[in-house]
């Protein structure tokens, strides 16, 4: 734990504030968190539709969390994607693959990823599972898509230089 801190603190993402620790720099560590994970290692299978998107979404299994493009659309009113991306366990994206069977067409496609490690912030909206917005950030960047969330990042981080006078010049989360 030690090191992560030491880290952290050297490479100006967080900074000690009395007793804790604030983070200075989120979009930094977003950015430095994806040289480390790509989402095309998660990629379990792609399954290219006829389907409308909505008929698509009917087939998925409850317990998938939808992530990437769906997700920012859900958070967003300015996108719209002919994609669906979720997040599943191994076992049921082999399940889900079987009932799809083979997938012939381009209207949607229907892109798959493990989800690893297990999300522990999942919201639910609509009787279906999203990442949180911060976790469709850092998914967007990890597939080399971050510049797609751009109007995320500015609701969750007004202040992008994230010098608040009223903060001690410290950036606190609106969230």
């Amino acid at each position: 734990v030690n090191n992560c801190f030491t880290y952290l603190t050297e490479k100006n993402f967080i900074k000690k504030a009395d007793k804790n620790y604030v983070l200075v720099d989120p979009i930094g560590l977003i950015e430095a968190i994806s040289f480390f994970r790509n989402m095309k290692d998660l990629l379990l299978f792609e399954y290219e539709s006829s389907y409308k998107k909505e008929d698509l979404e009917k087939k998925l299994p409850k317990k998938a969390v939808f992530c990437l493009e769906s997700a920012l659309a859900q958070y967003s009113n300015y996108y719209v994607s002919n994609t669906i991306s979720i997040y599943l366990s191994k076992k049921e994206a082999a399940k889900l693959e079987k009932k799809l069977g083979v997938g012939i067409g381009n209207k949607t496609i229907l892109k798959v990823f493990e989800e690893k490690p297990i999300l522990s912030k999942k919201n639910k909206i609509n009787e279906k599972l999203f990442t949180s917005k911060i976790q469709t950030i850092v998914d967007l960047t990890c597939d080399k898509k971050g510049a797609m969330a751009d109007k995320l990042i500015e609701q969750l981080w007004p202040n992008r230089s994230f010098a608040n006078k009223e903060n001690n010049g410290f950036w606190k989360p609106s969230f």
